[in-house]
């Protein structure tokens, strides 16, 4: 959102709008591990991470493999004390290593590859009037907070909307080739 929504500034962290502190990263770490440090944010630089870990929303983040920032929602924290644990979101891993991650705050759930790249999104606003087809490529959600994948469809958890919506997982292409055993 940098650069599209105004930010506050002042001497007070928390006079910041929320959707810096709302927001989070998936980070993956190799077999080797690594290592988040909280940043203060006089020392944030233009490659510092909005990771939300560790009760400040910047951090360094080494070792890692990838990071990818746009999960939401997440548990809002200070240094001083907690301010919203009532929900956050969770993402889910199919049997092929793709990652459905939850981004309430856009209606939509991302769907990123081993290497943290972007396959697709689904997903668009809709409320409990106007939620779509069943079925349709982009179903209506208010507040995606879960997504769970099996080997054919994502399950989202959509608090708002009080559902769980089953995305039907499909190839767009697919071949099968018949093999003769002697």
């Amino acid at each position: 959102f940098r650069g599209r929504l105004p930010v506050e500034t002042g001497a007070k962290p928390r006079a910041r709008l929320s959707y810096e502190h709302l927001y989070g990263a998936v980070v993956k770490f190799g077999p080797g591990g690594g290592k988040i440090t909280p940043i203060e944010p006089k020392e944030r630089t233009p490659l510092s991470v909005g990771v939300n870990y560790g009760g400040i929303p910047y951090c360094k983040v080494e070792g890692a493999e990838w990071v990818r920032v746009g999960i939401s929602p997440l548990a809002y924290r200070n240094r001083d004390h907690i301010r919203c644990t009532c929900e956050h979101a969770s993402f889910g891993m199919d049997l092929h290593g793709r990652l459905y991650v939850p981004d309430a705050f856009r209606q939509r759930v991302e769907v990123l590859d081993k290497n943290g790249n972007l396959l697709f999104s689904f997903g668009r606003y809709g409320n409990m009037d106007e939620l779509g087809e069943p079925g349709t490529p982009d179903p209506g959600l208010a507040w995606p907070i879960r997504a769970r994948a099996s080997d054919d469809a994502c399950f989202v958890a959509d608090k708002l909307n009080r559902r769980i919506v089953r995305m039907k997982l499909e190839y767009s292409a697919s071949e099968s080739v018949h093999i003769a055993i002697p």
